[in-house]
């Protein structure tokens, strides 16, 4: 650890010591950097706001956090109170034992918690990029690129908050940055792996972004044993073992992890939209992620390993444009999340002959991120907006401090203000989905018929015991809607008595009216 920082310094003091040379492509950069500054201290001024709200779904990981912290198991095969998620159990773990660490005890100061984790994971990015990048005298425009992307994939979409996927990218960028700078060896090799699974705990679609390193190692290693190929075999086979006794111990313990991770997203996976209106929408919000993947493909030279790495990178931006890109609930964020950090390898890590036309290619750049950095998608949502939220969730706990019964429904976004008050039914937001999975798993059995799928897929999941979603409004004296109020007025015979505000939330700009609703 030590020795890092003694590099890190020297790499630093290197940079300053010989700055960059005042041109045409430096003074694109210059004007990216401040651009930078700028949207990073706008986005912070607004992230640790109350009335900031990330996603209408982000509760789901608190809650498990709360679980942990009250000594349960949230993906044991018992947990009546539906606490457990759909992406990871390390993270809510992780900010459980350092709440209590803290001594921090309500739920706005977890959020808070939770928010500076995540914020902290993309400034550790940061350093990981700056190091490599002046260890490797990458010119300055490079350095700047490489950064501003790797603050735009934190910021489109956004992963930052109470979610884990901020956390899941940027050790996603410190695994590649560690690679770049590594002696490319089995031991390298396996502390990149470690890395990349441990962001794959934060959600498991973030294994992908090692495909391209995956691919070429392999090659690379086998090939130089010849003949005695074998023994490579046998070495990668122990790495291989390592990993599934951990896989095998986290299914011990968290029982549920598996099936929540893999089986309920195969279940309610689905392609929707044709696919060049997806490309039109990919190619309006992240051409920034494209072109240094683009141009790290096109420009890259080398033996069969590195081909390898290129065509690992190409099946990668295949399998995520094409496939998963057409997913319902993506909306470009698989494309941020798996080949963002992709892209800011590709800057750091391609040749010299790349780097120079990657100058070229800055003016291009900092004219798409001038046109895009504004917009909603990025979580910059208006101080005007915050404002409002902040009044409608003051309106709505004055509401709830006027009900006595424990039978009240508050929407996902706002069921923190449940569990403060130990509603009967909290929708933390992923309830929903663990329901639906009670109700069809037999469907993926039968889809998945080999053993080990099949014994996954056909786990009985005790954890929640909703006949259908919302079905449970027929017992509720008062329910506070937001996102799904006509199920509510149609299905169970609610009334609306007033419209309590709107809320907005980074993801997408999306916004809701919140209304109270009664029985007649």
């Amino acid at each position: 650890m030590r020795s890092y920082l003694k590099k890190y310094k020297s790499s630093l003091l290197g940079f300053v010591e010989s700055p960059p040379k005042l041109s045409a492509a430096n003074l694109f950069a210059i004007l990216m950097a401040i651009l930078f500054l700028y949207t990073l201290f706008s986005f912070l001024g607004v992230y640790f706001n109350s009335g900031y709200l990330i996603e209408f779904r982000s509760f789901a990981q608190i809650d498990t956090v709360l679980a942990f912290r009250d000594g349960r198991n949230p993906f044991a095969e018992e947990d009546p109170a539906g606490a457990s998620n759909l992406y990871t159990f390390l993270w809510p773990l992780g900010l459980a034992i350092l709440s209590r660490i803290l001594f921090l005890d309500d739920i706005s100061s977890i959020i808070v918690l939770a928010r500076l984790v995540s914020a902290a994971t993309m400034f550790v990015a940061f350093a990981a990029v700056l190091r490599v990048a002046t260890a490797q005298k990458k010119p300055f425009v490079v350095t700047v690129t490489a950064l501003f992307v790797l603050l735009m994939i934190n910021l489109i979409r956004i992963v930052l908050g109470e979610w884990s996927y901020g956390a899941g990218l940027n050790i996603s960028v410190v695994a590649l940055m560690y690679w770049v700078s590594s002696s490319k060896n089995l031991r390298s090799f396996s502390c990149f792996l470690a890395l990349i699974f441990l962001a794959s705990m934060m959600k498991f679609y973030f294994v992908f972004v090692s495909a391209p390193i995956v691919i070429s190692f392999l090659y690379e290693y086998i090939r130089a044993y010849g003949r005695e190929a074998h023994i490579a075999i046998g070495k990668l086979a122990i790495v291989a073992a390592a990993f599934s006794v951990v896989i095998a111990v986290i299914h011990i313990l968290f029982p549920t992890y598996f099936a929540h991770a893999f089986g309920v997203h195969a279940l309610i996976f689905n392609q929707s939209g044709g696919l060049l209106i997806e490309l039109r929408g990919v190619m309006g919000i992240a051409p920034w992620i494209y072109l240094p993947l683009a141009l790290f493909v096109l420009r890259g030279s080398g033996g069969t390993g590195k081909v390898l790495e290129r065509l690992g990178l190409i099946l990668t931006f295949s399998l995520v444009t094409f496939y998963f890109g057409r997913h319902s609930g993506n909306a470009v964020t698989y494309t941020a999340n798996i080949l963002g950090p992709l892209a800011v390898w590709a800057l750091i890590s391609a040749p010299r002959a790349a780097t120079r036309t990657t100058s070229e290619l800055v003016l291009v750049l900092v004219v798409v991120m001038f046109a895009i950095v504004p917009h909603a998608r990025f979580g910059l949502i208006s101080g005007e907006k915050v404002a409002q939220n902040r009044e409608t969730i003051k309106a709505v706990e004055t509401v709830l401090d006027s009900v006595e019964s424990r039978k009240v429904y508050v929407p996902a976004v706002l069921s923190y203000l449940g569990r403060e008050r130990d509603y009967e039914y909290v929708d933390s937001g992923n309830r929903e989905y663990i329901a639906l999975w009670n109700s069809r798993r037999e469907t993926l059995k039968e889809r998945f018929p080999f053993s080990i799928a099949g014994r996954l897929f056909s786990w009985q999941d005790k954890t929640i015991n909703d006949m259908a979603y919302y079905d449970q409004a027929l017992e509720f004296d008062v329910v506070i809607c937001s996102l799904r109020c006509r199920h509510f007025l149609k299905n169970a015979g609610y009334v609306e008595d007033r419209e309590l505000g709107r809320l907005t939330a980074a993801w997408s700009g999306q916004e809701h009216r919140v209304v109270l609703l009664r029985k007649p």
